[in-house]
């Protein structure tokens, strides 16, 4: 339809059937390298030894570091030392029991299987909408179970690291009321309301219209 000197394309095409499969051939191999990361990362959480891990610690706003550093040494001995892990402050926890080791290492490797089972639920859908049968059976199906595993992976990943340094704090006894007196040391766990509340409900939305478009899709073949 012309308007004045502007054209209005009727039935404009937003995402063409070859980016389409590019993109559902990229979310196969990105599937697979975070799944092959993950299994690595378990793998060595489990099996390797003698290895040491660095946890995230948060300090009471009256905490001096140089005396938490101390506080450190004192309770913990040769067991932990305080160090500076990526620009932020984290407990260096030495030979840490192997439950510790699997938890501090779940949020990478949760986040891992978040983006591999994704990927490859969300191929299917993107390859049938390349080959005009978005509303194929099984589509909604696999939206609904990807805002599942996205609101898992939204709460669980930022939990970990949390409960690590809880249950590593409290083993080396630096949660006060031991000989170094009162812990600086303070808990607290913070994620994106953003992720776990709108990302989830946008594909919950977008999976019940999948669905309807199934079920239409159904409905006219039956009159056909």
């Amino acid at each position: 339809m012309r308007l004045g000197a502007f054209v209005i394309e009727r039935d404009p095409v937003y995402v063409g059937t070859r980016s389409l499969q590019i993109i559902s051939h990229t979310l196969a191999l990105v599937g697979v390298i975070a799944l092959g990361a993950s299994a690595v990362l378990l793998g060595a959480s489990v099996f390797r030894s003698h290895q040491s891990i660095d946890l995230p610690v948060q300090l009471q706003d009256t905490a001096v570091v140089a005396r938490v550093g101390d506080f450190v040494t004192q309770n913990a001995r040769t067991r932990a030392e305080l160090a500076v892990s990526d620009g932020e402050l984290a407990l260096k926890v030495i030979d840490p029991p192997r439950l510790e080791i699997l938890l501090g290492n779940a949020g990478p490797i949760l986040l891992g299987l978040a983006i591999g089972i994704s990927a490859f639920l969300l191929r299917p859908v993107l390859l049938s909408v390349a080959n005009a049968q978005p509303f194929r059976p099984g589509n909604a199906r696999r939206l609904a179970h990807v805002a599942v595993v996205t609101t898992c992976a939204t709460v669980l990943v930022p939990v970990s690291p949390a409960l690590t340094t809880m249950f590593a704090l409290d083993r080396l006894g630096l949660t006060g009321g031991r000989e170094g007196g009162d812990s600086p040391f303070v808990f607290g766990v913070s994620f994106s309301l953003t992720l776990v509340i709108v990302l989830p409900v946008v594909l919950l939305v977008l999976a019940e219209a999948f669905r309807q478009g199934e079920k239409l899709h159904r409905d006219v073949e039956g009159l056909v």
